[in-house]
């Protein structure tokens, strides 16, 4: 099986080191710039740039992305960030990337993850995309994706709807945090909860 892995040169090798043991793995950074046609499976890991409809419909085999958080809440950037604010469940999801709609294909795993509120952003992160990796070897060790294929499952598009948040959102959510990446899930609720008004209006 050929794979692609797309991701960043900080994140890439937490999948990579798994993923050659179920095939020929090449891997990208940033934009796609090369043919991609001939995959057989393409990972999309802590990727940042958005594939455009008509680089999905050249692949030939299916795209997952690997998402820290319970979609359809905390689609789009900063998921954990929002999803401790507003009281959402935590978790990490596979969804298969369909077109071009942030974080909105059909869902092939998830799970939950409770933490404790003392726990870090950062401490958060690092379970949150540690469960997705795990829940990506079981979905290949099943043998996705010739078989074992799970129920696509889609997401509720008016909760996908109404807890998105952009960008500059986050962007501006992170700079009100003083320890940025160190601040607990307690620390951010409190933070949200003095700006709310201030940050949804971004």
């Amino acid at each position: 099986m050929r794979i692609l892995l797309l991701s960043r040169k900080e994140d890439y090798l937490k999948v990579y080191s798994d993923l050659v043991l179920f095939g020929k793995v090449d891997f990208h950074f940033g934009k796609l710039t090369k043919d991609i046609s001939e995959y057989d499976l393409i990972i999309s890991y802590c990727y940042g740039p958005i594939l455009n409809n008509e680089e999905i419909y050249k692949l030939k085999g299916p795209i997952l992305n690997l998402h820290p958080s319970y979609l359809p809440y905390g689609r789009g950037i900063y998921p954990i960030l929002w999803g401790i604010a507003n009281n959402h469940p935590l978790g990490a999801t596979i969804h298969l990337i369909e077109n071009s709609q942030i974080d909105n294909g059909s869902i092939l795993m998830q799970e939950k993850l409770n933490i404790s509120q003392k726990m870090s952003l950062r401490q958060i992160h690092f379970a949150l995309t540690s469960l997705s990796r795990n829940l990506l070897n079981k979905l290949l060790i099943a043998g996705y994706p010739e078989n074992n294929i799970p129920e696509k499952i889609k997401p509720d598009l008016e909760i996908a709807k109404n807890t998105y948040r952009n960008k500059s959102q986050g962007a501006t959510f992170l700079n009100l945090l003083p320890k940025k990446w160190d601040t607990t899930a307690e620390e951010v609720k409190q933070i949200y909860q003095s700006n709310e008004d201030f940050l949804l209006s971004k």
